[in-house]
């Protein structure tokens, strides 16, 4: 059977998990953002290198983690839907789905204030709230022009501070009220 990602090679799991041209470019444009340059396009060697590390709990671990398994979850849905729909997609939307899925998440981990935190958070662009000083929750992450604020309690000096953002949708160019120190 012919690949319904790229119309070109025989379809196998080490083709659509990243020789699959298509699936490729999306593997390519996320790994820069995952610390994983240095891993090819084969998917043997993706888990492998993947695996032989130690999991560890630093933010880039989890987030090597995390993109991988939304990109294989993200490039195997598009699959189908090319396959049992005949709906495709372009790679700008795959890609968004990706970084969403991976966002989303992102949004439900408690962070440790690191500048590789700080560091991921800016590659990523997802905000942390200032104030934290021993843990701090994501709390906002932009898309399509917007900040959209996930229900989370703000944490000061491992004391539960009453401050929800219960659901907040604010436009791009405007401070969240629920970021604000």
């Amino acid at each position: 059977m012919t690949c319904f990602l790229c119309n070109q090679q025989t379809e196998s799991h080490s083709h659509l998990f990243f020789s699959c041209s298509f699936s490729k470019r999306l593997w390519e444009r996320l790994k820069p953002h995952s610390k994983l340059e240095g891993i090819s396009n084969d998917w043997a060697c993706i888990i492998s290198s993947i695996v032989l590390k130690p999991a560890t709990n630093t933010i880039w671990s989890v987030i090597q983690r995390l993109v991988l398994g939304a990109c294989v979850y993200v490039v195997w849905a598009e699959r189908n839907k090319r396959s049992f729909d005949k709906i495709f997609s372009d790679d700008e939307s795959v890609f968004k789905s990706v970084v969403g899925i991976f966002r989303l998440r992102l949004m439900g981990l408690n962070l440790k204030y690191t500048s590789d935190v700080v560091n991921a958070a800016r590659l990523w662009d997802f905000h942390l709230n200032r104030n934290v000083h021993h843990r701090v929750s994501v709390l906002m992450y932009k898309y399509a022009g917007f900040w959209l604020c996930s229900d989370m309690v703000i944490l000061k000096e491992a004391i539960t501070i009453g401050e929800l953002c219960v659901g907040g949708l604010v436009a791009e160019n405007q401070e969240p009220a629920c970021c604000l120190g």
